[in-house]
C-alpha cells in the first residue's frame, strides 16, 4: 500500500494546476475481488479540471510503471483440451 500511495503521490505532485489548499491526498478506499482500490482527490480551478484530470490519470500510470506498480485488469483463462 505505502508504495501505490508514494507512486500516486509522485504523480499528483507533477500536476502544474493542483492547489495545494485543501491538501492532495491518494488512500485505500475499497478491497475488491480481486483488487485494492484507491482514491485520488486533487484539487484544482474549475476552468483546469478536465486539463488536470486527464493529466493526472496519464501520470499516474507512467508513475506507477516508474514504480514497478502493475495495475489489474479483468482476466479471463480459457483452457482447450482436445478430444
Amino acid at each position: 500500500m505505502e508504495a501505490v500511495k508514494q507512486a500516486l503521490q509522485e504523480a499528483i505532485d507533477a500536476q502544474a494546476y493542483a492547489l495545494a489548499e485543501p491538501a492532495p491526498f491518494a488512500r485505500v478506499s475499497r478491497y475488491g475481488d480481486s483488487a485494492i482500490e484507491y482514491t485520488v482527490r486533487v484539487w484544482c480551478k474549475n476552468e483546469n479540471y478536465w486539463e488536470m484530470y486527464y493529466d493526472l490519470l496519464e501520470e499516474i500510470k507512467r508513475s506507477f510503471d516508474r514504480n514497478g506498480i502493475e495495475m489489474t485488469y479483468p482476466h479471463v483463462n480459457v483452457h482447450m483440451m482436445e478430444h
